[in-house]
């Protein structure tokens, strides 16, 4: 990974992290997956990132999380897919095929 699209990943990683810690959980890990991971992508493709916390969360405190990881991506023009797994859910996961967490842990690019 090089030029544009690191810089790209390592702004998106910057605001993940700085956005968690608003929302008092760590930022362990963050993958980037899918098409852009694969090198497969269009201008038009998003960007997939898993990311991985410290604690477990509630479903609606991810949800406000990674509604605002999105909307301050929206405004710089990345279009993006977030999910956040906490560190257990990912490791309880990434053993299944046929899960993302399986996905990203055989094929994700950590960031």
């Amino acid at each position: 990974m090089c030029g544009a699209m690191e810089t790209t990943c390592q702004l998106v990683k910057k605001i993940i992290e700085e956005v968690a810690r608003a929302h008092g959980v760590r930022v362990l890990k963050v993958f980037l997956f899918g098409s852009r991971a694969r090198e497969d992508s269009s201008e038009e493709s998003d960007w997939d990132f898993l990311v991985i916390v410290d604690k477990n969360m509630s479903f609606h405190k991810k949800w406000d999380m990674v509604d605002e990881i999105k909307r301050r991506l929206a405004r710089l023009s990345i279009p993006n897919d977030i999910i956040v797994r906490s560190e257990r859910e990912f490791s309880e996961t990434s053993r299944q095929p046929g899960t993302i967490s399986f996905e990203v842990a055989k094929e994700g690019i950590p960031l």
